[in-house]
Formats: structure tokens, sequence, C-alpha cells
């Protein structure tokens, strides 16, 4: 694609690998509409590519990668299926992608924004870019010099990984990686935090990405939209950039791509 070749060459973008870890019950109600809309760009992109990973697997309707041995729900399953997400994005994209992106499945993303954003930073040093504000780490999985819990990623605005912080994570092997990662569940069991504690041992840099909203917007109604106020006011915005958009209904996103593909 022209513009993907644009975003190449001109903003430094060399790829960004998409990882949605998901459950039974939303592959069927969630999915179709992350497929029908940014899902379904992001595949026809020449740069980037999506996964998508559960207790099943499944050929098509989208194709779905089983994570194995995972728990079916939002807490250590969820964990167990973002470490191995991410255990696959090395093995598949360490040679192809320079960045991972990992979010829910009840999230709208605008890749080329994602894109443009990203270009300001340097893929091949290790990184993490998220909301940053939540907490949680265990007391003992603290970073020794710390006595006081670290900011963290509050994860469903979406989180994105240098491959070089990916790489470092996985060092020695995928199966430290994923011993460390699930002996080590920050408090809640939440998946983005014990990621975040886990790079906070490894000293990865974690840096605030403005333009991804890990909450819903609240604002006014507006007629004929499922959408709210602050909604078509932050798709609007140019800075900074829209990016991502968590907690929406399988309407709402085909309502948000519908909003931004209106001239």
């Amino acid at each position: 694609m022209i513009l993907d070749v644009f975003f190449c060459t001109v903003f430094g973008h060399a790829g960004i690998l998409f990882l949605i870890p998901t459950c039974a019950a939303n592959r069927d109600t969630r999915l179709p509409a992350v497929m029908e809309t940014w899902g379904a760009e992001v595949l026809k992109s020449e740069a980037n590519d999506l996964m998508i990973f559960a207790n099943e697997r499944r050929e098509k309707d989208p194709k779905v990668l089983q994570a194995a041995n995972c728990a079916d729900d939002h807490g250590v399953g969820l964990c167990c299926k973002t470490a191995t997400s991410l255990m696959t994005a090395y093995k598949y994209g360490k040679d192809k992608f320079s960045w991972v992106f990992i979010l829910d499945d009840d999230v709208y993303m605008h890749q080329d924004n994602l894109a443009k954003s990203l270009a300001s930073h340097d893929a091949s040093l290790p990184i993490g870019l998220g909301v940053v504000g939540c907490a949680g780490c265990q007391p003992n999985d603290l970073p020794t010099e710390q006595n006081i819990q670290p900011q963290c990623f509050c994860g469903g605005g979406g989180i994105a990984l240098s491959m070089a912080a990916v790489q470092k994570l996985m060092m020695p092997s995928t199966d430290s990686f994923f011993e460390d990662y699930m002996s080590h569940l920050g408090i809640g069991s939440h998946s983005d935090i014990t990621l975040c504690c886990q790079m906070r041992r490894l000293k990865i840099p974690i840096q605030h990405m403005k333009g991804l909203h890990a909450w819903e917007l609240s604002g006014n109604a507006v007629p004929n939209t499922v959408l709210n106020s602050a909604y078509l006011e932050e798709i609007a915005s140019t800075n900074p950039l829209p990016i991502t958009f968590h907690y929406v209904s399988p309407d709402m996103i085909r309502a948000i791509h519908q909003q931004f593909a209106s001239p």
C-alpha cells in the first residue's frame, strides 16, 4: 500500500504486530466488530499484522490462535494469554516488526495515528508506552532500590512495546519469561500491571503515550449516533491524535470507524 510505504519512509514506522487476548464469550460479539473495522485495515496493511489469542483455536472468521492451558477468565487466565501472545510475537515477529501493541477486544484503534506517535520513539531501544498511572506490584516484586509503588500501565488503552523491549523480556528464553511472568502476578492478577512490574524489575523504561483513552468518555448525547459529544470531540482532535478508545461496544466500534472515515 502507498500509504504504508509513506509511513515507513517518512515516519520511520517499520511495522506493528497487534495482539488481542480474548475469551470465548467475546469471540462472536466483540471480535466481529473489530474485524469489520480497524482489524480489517490492519490485515490489509503490508507493514502490520494482527494476532488473536483465546483458549480454543479457530481457523477463520476470524482466525484465533490457541493459548494452551490458560483459564478463560479476566485474571490469571488473561495474564496467561498475554504472556503466551508475547512469546508468540517474539518467535514470529522479532525479525519482522519494530513494535508490539497489546489491546483488549473492546477497543477501537486507529493504526495510522498510532504509527505517527510511535515514529517519535526509537524501536531499537527497549521501551514501553501506554497510559501510565496505575499501581499494583506485589511488595516483594518491587525493584530493590524502590520502596514505593512504581507508576505502571492502565492497560485498557493499549500497551506498545518496542521489539527490543520484548527481546529483553524473553531473555534468556521464552520459557523463563513465562515462568517469571506467571510467578509474579500483580495485585489482583491484572495482566497490564503484571507486565509493567516485570518491566520495572528489568529496568525497561516506561513512558506515557498521549492519545490512548483507557476509560469511557462522558459527554452529552448526540442525535443519530451512539457516540456522545466527548467521543466526537476526541475523534476530531489533532493534538494529541486519537489512537485508542477502550470500553466501547461493538456498535460504538463501528460508529467510531465511520466517524474517522467521514470527510
